[in-house]
């Protein structure tokens, strides 16, 4: 009798519990999956492209047909005429007085006065500043050597 009731009670414990701790997580898992599924591959699959047909397939190609041919061709002829006009409209007035008169005559006082102010200044300072460098430098130099040279050989031969 004691092997049976050591039987029953080693069966109770840890075949029992372990077949039900088996049966509890592969059906969990099993749940699990199919809820995983049923939530990602039909709900992503049917539900969303049967909303997304229902919804967006009748308002979509309206939408961008709307936007190709109406939106565009009147965006961009609208945009292209208001350039053409403002482009016409400033050369003719603006630009054509500007370029006739205004222009020569701005451009005539603008060398007049480089020339008067950056090129004469800059001429006069540098001609002076080239002819004091040159004084300063080679004549003086030269004039002391041709003095030391010629009053040593003077020197030399007289003296």
């Amino acid at each position: 009798t004691n092997v049976r009731t050591f039987q029953r009670s080693f069966f109770r414990t840890y075949v029992i519990t372990y077949v039900r701790s088996f049966v509890r997580t592969y059906v969990r898992s099993f749940l699990h999956f199919f809820s995983s599924f049923v939530r990602s591959y039909i709900v992503l699959s049917y539900v969303r492209t049967y909303e997304y047909v229902s919804v967006y397939s009748f308002v979509r190609p309206y939408v961008s047909s709307f936007v190709r041919t109406f939106v565009r061709t009147n965006v961009r002829s609208s945009f292209r005429s208001f350039i053409r006009w403002f482009i016409l409209s400033y050369l003719l007035t603006y630009d054509r007085s500007f370029v006739r008169t205004d222009l020569s005559t701005y451009v005539r006082s603008y060398i007049r006065s480089y020339v008067r102010t950056y090129v004469r200044s800059f001429v006069c300072t540098s001609e002076r500043m080239y002819v004091r460098l040159f004084v300063r430098t080679y004549v003086r130099s030269s004039f002391r050597s041709f003095l030391r040279s010629y009053g040593r050989s003077f020197i030399r031969t007289y003296v």
